[in-house]
């Protein structure tokens, strides 16, 4: 009998299952391109870049298909099942922000699977299925909501079931045609008109976690001579101090002016509103262009800190094995069984990898930029490349003892104390280091001259002061609270000023505002060059220490709040009764040693205004809630109170990945 010659080769085969990639590889590589590389740049060079890699991922996965239809005989619906699992498995063994529940898209996956041994045309449908689980919760991250995830991602599975189901009329026509068009989708209304701006650049650098000790005052500071340097060429302000110590509130009321009361930031794991506007988002829209730079994982696009910014990298786009092919299903399959480089969040960044990624942007900038580069290193826990941080503090995890117990009731060794605050200072050197490459690099440049440079920290840190080891945000001490802050301008602000009186962390963006001669209304912050700015509100983060036994009210609720002057401190921890108040004379006690009220020797000329003026600044519901547990803004204390209500931690409920960002940072158990 003659051999039927009109039954398919096996490449024939393999070729209909490459069919399958190449709808893979339109899903995947739409959503990186958008999420990794396009971002929100309309700039024709980020527009063509973002085209390539989503090209590339089509060519990648249909090859890569082509191939398992090489070891499947062309089946399809086992090579499907195949790149499930696969990219499944190895996000779940390197808890890559896997998050379980997409797992059920392995029933449908089956489904379509078996429809597609028969019917090409639902291609297009499998290929969603077995792609999600590379993408969720990555491309778009985990911290929008699964609402926003779907929505986000839709569209483009849209794009892949329109390729597979066109894929049966014609081999690659059809498919070519529709990718065309997809493209165009994704892409197109990126293209915007942007005048060009006019003015300097603007460089902000923000140390995380950085004590105002370790950047002047002390001759061995670590990093005393960078700021120094810095210091003589701009201008010094030497009372700053942050309007609450934690990251995330912190950081949004410095690029938004406002106190966390007024812009939504409360809790450590808030997001901010896109009813606020930013100081990116302000520089912007006058034609800049701007770009982020953050390694600490809470200020993250998803967040709402991206907003303004067209290029944002946080944590998980820094730190970028393989580039955007890192979220590719079978690229982080091979990875977690080789290199193990695809890593999730673990809290120990290096600023080398900060430092290099701004200046390879900022280095293709024709105009004025806005960069932001957010250094996380000095963060606990405490380990600087080539040294050897093995220490009790960094791995409280194994030693029996609990972080809140380290942080609020500590035991240690004082020889484990010691090495662990020198680890500190040597995570603060060596990121000086790295910030001094990048100040360099922008002298080398040229662009010095004409660069508005910003230097910060978001808050302070403890490492043992009033009892508080290794964390900061639950106590308003000064600590916590202070903050370096220079601004260099050549030319423009006078070389080697100081200003001497109380500048807030709100008052940062009024002030870099002021100088580039942008007028911007809604900011609770003032431009602290023309004049003294009024006094700073404070407040704490929520706990999430039963530890802490120096918190008396759960939630926002019970959060320290305090005020401060130049020369007065007032600090007030609510509690069933009248509440505690502490009060502190900083001309004479900035180590906040002698509370004038336990002492009995508060004066009430002093006190009464400031409590009087943290009353004003409660939202009404509250202060009225408060009020009702007998704590009152317009009476001295008499020292009484009611017997405390228990544990003050935080047991608001949160999702498993962000409870695991929590733990590695330190900030739950």
């Amino acid at each position: 009998m003659a051999e039927n010659s009109s039954s398919p080769t096996l490449l024939q085969r393999a070729s209909r299952v490459a069919e399958l990639g190449l709808a893979v590889g339109l899903y995947e590589g739409l959503a990186v391109a958008r999420w990794d590389v396009q971002m929100d740049d309309p700039s024709a060079r980020a527009q063509a870049h973002a085209l390539g890699v989503a090209t590339g991922f089509v060519a990648l996965d249909a090859g890569l298909f082509f191939l398992l239809g090489l070891v499947t005989g062309g089946r399809a619906w086992l090579a499907a099942p195949i790149w499930f699992l696969a990219s499944a498995a190895a996000r779940w063994q390197v808890a890559d922000r896997f998050e379980k529940d997409v797992l059920w898209l392995g029933v449908p996956a089956l489904v379509f699977a078996a429809l597609s041994a028969r019917w090409r045309i639902f291609y297009g449908f499998l290929a969603v299925c077995i792609a999600t689980p590379a993408l969720w919760g990555r491309v778009p991250n985990y911290t929008l909501t699964v609402d926003e995830r779907i929505e986000w991602l839709a569209p483009l599975a849209m794009a892949a079931a329109v390729v597979g189901a066109v894929s049966i009329a014609s081999r690659w026509v059809y498919p070519a045609l529709a990718m065309v068009g997809a493209f165009a989708v994704a892409f197109v209304p990126m293209f915007r008109k942007v005048e060009p701006a006019s003015g300097p650049n603007v460089l902000y650098v923000l140390v995380d976690t950085l004590r105002r000790d370790t950047t002047s005052g002390y001759t061995d500071a670590p990093m005393a001579d960078t700021i120094e340097k810095l210091s003589k060429e701009g201008l010094r302000f030497d009372d700053a101090v942050t309007v609450i110590p934690k990251t995330t509130q912190s950081v949004a009321a410095q690029q938004t002016g406002k106190y966390p009361t007024k812009n939504g930031v409360r809790v450590l794991k808030d997001r901010l509103s896109s009813k606020n506007t930013t100081l990116a988002e302000v520089l912007e829209g006058r034609g800049y262009a701007t770009g982020a730079f953050v390694h600490n994982g809470w200020i993250m696009r998803g967040r709402g800190f991206e907003q303004g910014f067209q290029q944002f990298w946080s944590w998980f786009e820094i730190e970028r094995p393989y580039g955007p092919f890192r979220y590719n299903g079978i690229v982080t399959a091979l990875d977690a069984v080789s290199f193990r480089a695809i890593k999730p969040f673990d809290g120990n960044p290096d600023a080398a990898v900060s430092t290099s990624a701004a200046i390879d942007w900022i280095e293709k900038q024709d105009g004025p930029f806005y960069a932001y580069v957010h250094y996380f290193d000095p963060h606990w826990p405490y380990a600087p490349p080539g040294v050897d941080s093995d220490c009790m503090v960094n791995n409280i995890g194994t030693t029996g003892i609990t972080r809140g117990a380290m942080m609020f009731q500590n035991k240690l060794p004082e020889a484990e104390n010691q090495k662990a605050r020198d680890l500190y200072r040597e995570e603060v050197g060596y990121t000086e280091r790295q910030i001094q490459r990048l100040f360099d690099w922008l002298d080398t440049s040229g662009k010095a001259k004409d660069t508005l440079v910003v230097f910060t920290a978001d808050h302070g840190h403890h490492l043992g002061d009033h009892g508080y080891y290794y964390h900061h945000g639950e106590f308003l001490y000064e600590p916590g609270m202070r903050i370096p802050l220079v601004m260099r301008w050549p030319g423009q602000i006078e070389a080697g000023s100081t200003v001497d009186y109380q500048v807030r962390s709100i008052d940062i963006m009024p002030t870099v505002l002021g100088l580039l001669g942008i007028k911007h209304k809604g900011m609770d912050g003032k431009n602290a060059i023309k004049a003294a700015p009024p006094l700073a509100i404070l407040e704490t983060d929520i706990s999430y220490f039963r530890e802490n036994t120096r918190r008396y009210i759960k939630g926002v609720k019970g959060k320290v709040r305090g005020v401060r002057t130049a020369d007065w401190k007032l600090i007030y921890s609510p509690r069933n009764g009248e509440g505690k108040w502490e009060l502190y004379d900083l001309r004479v006690d900035r180590d906040e040693l002698n509370d004038l009220v336990k002492a009995g020797q508060a004066p009430s000329e002093v006190m009464l205004p400031l409590m009087a003026a943290l009353g004003d600044s409660l939202p009404k519901k509250e202060k009225e809630s408060l009020e009702k547990i007998g704590n009152h803004f317009d009476r001295m204390p008499t020292g009484a109170a009611a017997p405390e209500t228990g544990e003050a931690s935080d047991t608001d409920p949160m999702s498993e990945t962000d409870r695991a960002m929590l733990r590695s940072l330190g900030y739950v158990e």
